[in-house]
């Protein structure tokens, strides 16, 4: 049982997964959901776009190479657990627990072992499934493009135009949503490669300041 602080996420209909690609710059148009992942540290995009999130329960989920959090950001997003991919407890995590004193760290449950979809996914990918391990109705995603575009606030320039790692995404995705065909899949994207289908739709939206 995956218990966060700040909200019972197995009671969501709906849950939220906000990844850093530019089409975050909409958050603020598409933020349907109470319950959410924020993926990565995001700390220069929930800066500009923190506005969006007031209210939701939020817990950050975080990739290996990143586990410390500046505690002002925690403080504005209302941000008390994050959600790690590891396991167990190593020498690197329990360092990084040391220096974040105010957060709760949730390691990986046994119980979600048999829902994870393997595959080559990202941080992003891997937060789309386990948010869909709560079983919500729906699952709305703003900021995975495909690595077709910057990430916004421009945290991660190299990860433009990485053509392996966008298609690993992309199957990935198609894995994750057909093994959960009961749940709703919505994806707001600047990605254009990506198809509605069965339980996936898929929603085009447009730039502001950035073109593909």
């Amino acid at each position: 049982m995956v218990e966060y602080d700040i909200g019972d996420f197995y009671k969501a209909s709906t849950i939220g997964v906000i990844a850093r690609g530019m089409s975050i710059e909409k958050l603020d148009k598409y933020q349907k959901f109470k319950y959410c992942f924020l993926v990565g540290k995001q700390v220069e995009s929930m800066k500009k776009l923190n506005y969006c999130l007031s209210g939701k329960k939020i817990v950050s989920i975080m990739p290996k190479k990143y586990m410390s959090i500046n505690k002002e950001h925690c403080d504005i997003l209302n941000i008390k657990d994050v959600q790690v991919i590891y396991k167990s407890l190593n020498g690197k995590v329990q360092k990084n627990i040391d220096k974040n004193p105010w957060l709760n760290y949730h390691f990986f449950p046994k119980e979600f072992k048999n829902k994870i979809v393997p595959g080559r996914g990202d941080t992003g990918g891997f937060a789309i499934n386990f948010a869909a391990c709560f079983d919500p109705k729906v699952i709305d995603i703003i900021g995975v493009d495909f690595y077709s575009t910057r990430y916004f606030c421009e945290e991660n320039p190299k990860s433009f135009l990485l053509r392996d790692k966008q298609e690993d995404l992309k199957k990935y995705f198609y894995k994750v949503c057909k093994k959960f065909p009961h749940i709703k899949f919505d994806i707001y994207t600047y990605y254009r490669g990506l198809k509605s289908k069965n339980n996936i739709t898929v929603f085009n939206i447009n730039p502001s300041r950035i073109s593909m």
